[in-house]
């Protein structure tokens, strides 16, 4: 089941953004091969690039080499807390080309209210259409972090905060037209009276 956050708990609404002199991106998926071969691909195209910390968390950690991970690309392994994890992230990336879609990568990011770097492919199905929302590839989405790197530190900051508000918008946008709590209810409601008709 996937449960989504109402708006008023987001990340966006409550956690302001400092980024320091690097900022952390944060990557969460489960351990499939296009996942890997995705982020594997995002850290080749970052190479040298020294003050961005990549965060990686989920399943998708058991199937990469320890020797993967160093001093900027941080192993955090299955979390406890979404919530705790989105915090410690200025931006989200969903580095995705693989066909398969409604992205709940995507969706999630949205929901929490954080910067989203992603591919046209990770955006399918949903209100997104910036630029960094419609990137080509995994390299396309690392040569944007690098891009959002070279900024100043207050223009990064004001960047920053409007992916913030355009995931705010684009997934209360998302909800409206799809309202999954009331669609959820009412399937819960109909599973309960065929229960009490048998």
């Amino acid at each position: 089941n996937v449960l989504l956050p109402q708006l008023s708990y987001c990340i966006l609404c409550t956690i302001p953004v400092t980024l320091a002199c690097y900022y952390g991106v944060g990557y969460i998926a489960s351990f499939n091969p296009p996942n890997v071969s995705a982020i594997k691909k995002v850290v080749k195209a970052l190479q040298q690039t020294t003050d961005l910390e990549l965060r990686i968390a989920g399943s998708i950690t058991d199937g990469l080499e320890a020797s993967f991970f160093g001093p900027n690309i941080i192993n955090m392994g299955m979390v406890d807390s979404l919530r705790d994890f989105y915090k410690q992230c200025d931006v989200m990336i969903n580095p995705d080309v693989f066909y398969s879609g409604l992205k709940v990568k995507t969706v999630e990011a949205m929901a929490f209210g954080s910067a989203l770097v992603c591919t046209s492919i990770a955006s399918t199905c949903l209100p997104l259409e910036k630029d960094y929302h419609q990137l080509k590839d995994e390299k396309a989405c690392a040569e944007f972090l690098k891009t959002l790197l070279s900024m100043n530190y207050q223009k990064r900051l004001a960047f920053v905060q409007s992916m913030r508000c355009e995931s705010k918008n684009c997934y209360r946008a998302f909800k409206k037209k799809y309202p999954f709590d009331k669609l959820i209810l009412e399937m819960s409601k109909q599973t309960h009276c065929e229960e009490c008709a048998q």
